[in-house]
């Protein structure tokens, strides 16, 4: 984090692709998901091009929280 300090205000987002290839749910196959950082109101968002199934909890989404 010292080097987005240093270049804060230049900085609006941070991305950060995540693959699901080493996910702790093989079921689930090959997978991108995208984290991105809104660094100045220092919030995190997740987009996931798949849906979850009805009911069913969304587990890219809960991976993306352990960071």
């Amino acid at each position: 984090m010292r080097l987005l300090e240093e270049m804060a205000d230049d900085i609006k987002y941070v991305f950060f692709p995540m693959n699901t290839s080493k996910s702790a749910y093989p079921s689930e196959g090959f997978h991108w998901t995208l984290l991105v950082l809104n660094y100045k109101k220092k919030m995190f968002q997740h987009y996931n091009s798949m849906k979850p199934r009805k009911g069913s909890v969304d587990k890219f989404y809960e991976e993306a929280g352990i960071l």
